[in-house]
């Protein structure tokens, strides 16, 4: 029986990619990665913000981070 579930490698990824954003767009201090977010910016996603990521282990390649931004 066929399944409806969202679960091929590439949506898959795309999930992960948006995740890794997510965590480079809200990462604002790095002294204290638990600290609240200092609010919300107006904030244009890089591919510098992405390779960074969130300091961490979640970060882009710098490939996917422009293909990221030209996508999104």
């Amino acid at each position: 029986m066929p399944t409806n579930n969202p679960t091929s490698p590439q949506v898959l990824e795309t999930y992960v990619l948006l995740q890794i954003a997510a965590e480079a767009f809200f990462f604002r201090n790095a002294n204290d990665p638990a600290a609240t977010p200092g609010g919300m910016y107006p904030v244009n996603l890089t591919p510098g913000m992405l390779t960074r990521g969130n300091e961490h282990s979640s970060k882009m390649t710098q490939a996917q981070a422009e293909q990221f931004v030209k996508e999104w």
